[in-house]
């Protein structure tokens, strides 16, 4: 199992985060589904000036998901300012349209953008830790 507060103090806020990659997949003999996103943010505690980080999601053993983000049937627009991370039921559960409470994140009944899945990992691919 993940280290859920460490992921949650790493991913929680995005600032000025944008997902600028989303792919859907199946294999089609194990029916095992994989969605990667890809997240372009500026970290909290890092200089502006040295432009943004990116990290890749990639989760598996999908349970449901929801990635209705088209504006038109021409353009995606997605801005992930924050990401609601929690396991419940043996399943990991990433919304990325969060309902801020203030003090804490909470999951939005309503949200566009949510993966739950088995496992997931995930990389920076620029920025942090690279």
């Amino acid at each position: 199992m993940h280290n859920l507060i460490e992921l949650k103090n790493t991913f929680n806020q995005f600032y000025d985060a944008l997902v600028i990659s989303f792919t859907s997949a199946v294999n089609y003999r194990t029916s095992n589904r994989v969605v990667e996103i890809v997240v372009s943010y500026y970290p909290p505690h890092r200089d502006h000036k040295l432009g943004p980080s990116e990290v890749r999601f990639i989760f598996s053993g999908i349970k449901e998901a929801m990635y209705h983000f088209f504006k038109d049937r021409f353009s995606i627009h997605v801005l992930a300012d924050e990401i609601y991370i929690d396991y419940e039921n043996e399943y990991y559960i990433f919304d990325f349209e969060p309902i801020d409470m203030g003090d804490k994140l909470v999951r939005n009944p309503n949200s566009k953008f949510y993966v739950e899945c088995k496992d997931f990992k995930y990389e920076h691919l620029k920025g942090l830790s690279c």
